[in-house]
Parts: structure tokens; C-alpha cells; sequence
């Protein structure tokens, strides 16, 4: 018997910004290499320095799924330092651009249940045909 998500022609997976200084990713156990891409992203952005540093939580399973977790030693989303807040837009930005670029997926679209953007949801075609073009164009800036 096929698995149920065998069957589709394409997978997600969701980025989540949890509580005021954590990150978290959200997905199926076969795309746990996903959370690499996503530490890489960070560290990158958020540079260690006495004042900031970076914690890596066990993975922790809920209904099939995967959860990853990231969390910071300040709080970038709210109620922080302008410099803070600007690197957390930064963050946000670069997981946007280049999360999961060289293994196919896309960013597909961002949700928000408080006042800011909660979650970002990513997304792959199992025939490797992205969903935006590679150079994506913005109007104004082509």
C-alpha cells in the first residue's frame, strides 16, 4: 500500500517564528537535512558575538512530522534593540531568498496570526521543476 504522501507531486515544509526568539522548522522526516540549510542561513546572518549566540534543540516528532528548533540569545521579532530587530529582518529575509534554493524549493507564501509574519511556507515539486524561476524579478527592478 502507497503512503498517503507518496502520492502527491509535492512536499512542504514550514519555517516558524516561535516565541520572541526562536525559529523553528517544521517537516517530514525525509526532509531533515532541510534544518542544515537553515542553521547554515543563521549563523551566516547572526554573527556570534558576546551579546549574540545561537542554541540547537533536539528534534522532536509530533504526528509524523519533524520540528527543528533554533534559539537565539536575544530576542530579534520584538521589544529589542533596533539592531536586533534589523538582523532579524535580515534573517527572515535570507531564509526567504535562499532556503532550500539548491535542493529545489521555494518559498511559497507567509502567514501571520499575531501582528507580525509567523510562519513561511516553502514548497518542492518531487520532479525538481521549481515553482518560481531561479532570477526572480520584482517590478520596478528588472
Amino acid at each position: 500500500m502507497e503512503k498517503l504522501s507518496d502520492s502527491y507531486q509535492s512536499e512542504i515544509c514550514c519555517v516558524t517564528m516561535s516565541s520572541s526568539d526562536k525559529i523553528q522548522l517544521v517537516c517530514q522526516p525525509q526532509n531533515d537535512y532541510l534544518f542544515e540549510n537553515l542553521i547554515e542561513i543563521s549563523k551566516s546572518t547572526v554573527k556570534t558575538t558576546k551579546f549574540y549566540h545561537i542554541y540547537i534543540s533536539q528534534m522532536r516528532e509530533t504526528f509524523g512530522w519533524h520540528i527543528h528548533e533554533i534559539q537565539y540569545s536575544i530576542n530579534f521579532w520584538q521589544h529589542a534593540p533596533p539592531k536586533a530587530l534589523t538582523i532579524g529582518r535580515m534573517l527572515i529575509g535570507r531564509i526567504i531568498f535562499h532556503f532550500g534554493k539548491a535542493t529545489g524549493w521555494s518559498f511559497l507564501v507567509d502567514g501571520n496570526i499575531k501582528d507580525t509574519g509567523d510562519y513561511l511556507w516553502f514548497v518542492r515539486d518531487r520532479q525538481k521543476m521549481p515553482i518560481y524561476p531561479n532570477k526572480p524579478t520584482f517590478g520596478g527592478f528588472e
